[in-house]
């Protein structure tokens, strides 16, 4: 019975693909005597016909799918304009079975996020229980969103240098394993429910509602990721040894008042407290880090002051932990607050030069690894 079904479901795309594919054809024929510019077909009239082939299983696959990537993005602070679940011409990609349009330019220090984003849309479908309706799936990436995460993981790539050389593949497996958690947690998936049930309503979505949608559904997840400022104060300083730890906590003081800090900005923060400072005592370190929940090695950028590790991204995840939890007493034991002993590796330091008013690379055995 189970074979007969899968061979029967099989038939069925096989028959819709077939039927989508015969009235594209007939369509762009029908156009050939009179319009020399086959490459730019009516795209209103394939539109329609490729939206009313549509069935139920397809609108629900793709809406959740975008959803996916409008919401994970959202939350990463990465403007959403609309989002389709519906077949949608673009000039240079053809069609495409739905879009998810973020801003147009890329933001260098958000590609992390936007990678995540990405690899989100068919983890979403499979936790859905949604039926794939591309036939083509590549590990848990799909053959319509490999082309872009390719481009981003060449930028990602070319951003750091030789010294951070990532593949496909461990791009993959260092960022699947987050992305997942992300979609377990009860609050992100619940946005993305919400949202996928509205794409199957109407073919369209705009930024303010996927906004409003991503803050309905996700207090929690939103009141942790809140830029902020630190004070010295807030600063745990982990990694700094008990009798270094008040002169590192002054030091900083006057410095920090000037930097917000958000998710995912590990490079913008640590770059701009080294050129806050200008100071030799202070140095801005290129690397990776990895903890034992990692499947991988993930980009990261962090400061030592007097050659100690002060890594600012850790310090806001603690501080917007504490500040929860003071906060909501009876819910703390929702927010996973288990220790996590992170490990970093450097492979290239800077310091401020003064002269140049820029940054200057120095040896990396000034680099200090926690």
């Amino acid at each position: 019975m189970r074979k007969s079904t899968a061979r029967q479901m099989s038939k069925d795309r096989e028959e819709r693909r077939q039927r989508i594919k015969a009235m594209k054809e007939a369509l762009v024929s029908r156009r050939q005597a009179t319009d020399p510019w086959m490459g730019l077909p009516n795209t209103e009239e394939i539109h329609e016909v490729m939206v009313s082939a549509m069935t139920a299983d397809d609108r629900k696959s793709t809406s959740y799918h975008e959803s996916a990537h409008a919401v994970l993005w959202t939350l990463a602070d990465i403007t959403v304009e609309w989002v389709s679940a519906v077949p949608f011409y673009e000039p240079r990609n053809g069609w495409v079975r739905g879009v998810t349009k973020p801003e147009d330019t890329i933001d260098s220090s958000k590609l992390i996020s936007y990678i995540q984003g990405m690899l989100a849309g068919d983890l979403a479908q499979k936790k859905a229980g949604c039926v794939d309706v591309d036939g083509v799936v590549t590990g848990d990436v799909s053959s319509g969103d490999q082309g872009q995460l390719e481009r981003l993981i060449t930028q990602l790539n070319t951003q750091h240098g030789a010294a951070f050389t990532l593949t496909a593949e461990q791009t993959y497996h260092a960022f699947l394993p987050l992305v997942k958690e992300k979609l377990d947690n009860p609050e992100v998936w619940s946005a993305i429910d919400a949202l996928a049930a509205r794409l199957q309503e109407v073919e369209v979505v705009q930024g303010d509602e996927i906004r409003e949608i991503v803050a309905r559904c996700c207090r929690t997840t939103l009141h942790l990721s809140q830029k902020i400022v630190l004070t010295a104060s807030h600063l745990k300083l982990i990694d700094v040894p008990d009798h270094a730890r008040e002169n590192v906590r002054a030091f900083l003081a006057p410095f920090l008042q000037s930097i917000l800090i958000g998710e995912g900005e590990c490079e913008y923060t640590s770059r701009l407290l080294t050129q806050t400072a200008k100071s030799p005592r202070v140095e801005y370190i290129e690397g990776v880090w990895s903890n034992s929940r990692m499947l991988a090695p993930a980009s990261h950028f962090w400061n030592t002051v007097d050659g100690y590790v002060v890594d600012l991204t850790e310090e806001y995840k603690l501080a917007c932990l504490e500040r929860w939890c003071a906060e909501h007493e009876e819910e703390k034991e929702r927010v996973d607050s288990r220790e996590v002993k992170w490990l970093r590796t450097p492979s290239n330091a800077y310091t401020f030069d003064a002269d140049s008013d820029l940054l200057r690379l120095v040896p990396t055995k000034a680099a200090a690894t926690a």
